[in-house]
């Protein structure tokens, strides 16, 4: 579920991006799904750090495993994390998929191109504002609205 050329800092950060999308360009993801014969994420429940996706947790996994993903440790213990990026075969699809370059993709890569600029604190904030249904769990809830 990385959408753009960038890095991702850390699997939290992708399945807020998944979460985001799901809920924000529903529109947009129907179109992109009818026209790929694929299917986005819509297993989202309330997780230890807010909504979750079982299914984009394999499917990040299984990219990494096929090598259109790749991964380098970050940060120092205990807030150490992987960092997620195209090998140059993800790339190649993805430059590919953009390439079609329809109006709803180009929406959607303008959004996670934003949500890369957000701070995680602030992206974390936002969803726990908007979304209270998934923090339930959260083991960060208070954090998150401290800040």
């Amino acid at each position: 579920m990385i959408i753009s050329d960038n890095a991702v800092a850390g699997v939290t950060r992708l399945q807020k991006y998944g979460f985001l999308l799901h809920k924000q360009y529903r529109k947009e993801i129907s179109k992109i799904e009818r026209k790929y014969g694929v299917f986005f994420y819509d297993d989202w429940k309330a997780h230890y750090y807010g909504p979750y996706s079982e299914r984009l947790a394999k499917d990040i996994k299984t990219c990494v495993e096929r090598n259109l993903l790749q991964t380098q440790d970050e940060g120092i213990p205990p807030k150490n994390y992987l960092r997620y990026e195209f090998t140059p075969k993800g790339r190649k699809i993805w430059r590919d998929v953009l390439c079609d370059n329809t109006k709803e993709i180009s929406d959607i890569n303008d959004k996670v191109r934003y949500l890369q600029a957000t701070s995680t604190s602030k992206l974390l904030r936002e969803i726990y504002l908007e979304y209270p249904a998934y923090t339930i769990k959260s083991r960060i809830k208070e954090g998150v609205l401290s800040d």
